[in-house]
């Protein structure tokens, strides 16, 4: 871990939570309850901080934001000219990111991903998949030039975590990620 000043710190995470285990249906639930206290009404402070790192000098990236919910940090990312596609595997969250800023959308059935769908912004920035993220693939939505996780790396089952290489088949040559992570207790 590097404690230098300026560098990004690492949560320690409990074992309960190493032994955790969260359905669809269980995230669902919490989205349906308005139990979200894992959502942030401002911009990631480390996003704003090293917001440089992932985009490298380059304009117009192409952004993947792996469970997003309704991440403000998108509309931002957005606003400096930049692309992004999300997912979530509740609708709930991607539906009330388009509602809180007004952005006009549509939505569209994924013919390859039981019960997925996606939603668009209509100027085309916005791409927010709903479906479970093991099902996506490079062929569905790109490639990417960042990865913002800002959560999912924690909020994914730990049994499961090895299965985000995925994440690596949607990085461009260039692409870059800046990860919210914890580390894993003593």
């Amino acid at each position: 871990m590097n404690n230098s000043p300026g560098s990004p710190q690492l949560k320690t995470n409990s074992e309960a939570t190493q032994k955790r285990t969260l359905s669809e249906k269980d995230w669902i639930n919490k989205w349906e309850k308005n139990n979200i206290g894992f959502h942030q009404n401002h911009i990631h402070t480390f996003l704003e901080e090293f917001v440089n790192d992932l985009l490298n000098n380059r304009k117009q990236v192409n952004i993947f934001f792996p469970l997003c919910g309704k991440a403000v940090d998108m509309k931002w990312l957005t606003d400096m000219g930049h692309t992004v596609v999300g997912v979530d595997v509740c609708e709930i969250g991607l539906k009330e990111f388009f509602e809180e800023h007004n952005i006009p959308y549509v939505e569209e059935s994924l013919p390859d991903i039981p019960d997925g769908k996606v939603f668009k912004s209509t100027c085309g920035h916005i791409s927010l998949y709903c479906c479970n993220l093991f099902n996506l693939s490079s062929s569905v939505i790109g490639k990417f030039g960042g990865i913002w996780d800002r959560g999912a790396m924690v909020a994914i089952n730990p049994c499961d975590r090895e299965r985000t290489v995925m994440q690596h088949s949607v990085f461009k040559e260039c692409g870059r990620i800046n990860r919210e992570a914890e580390a894993m207790g003593p």
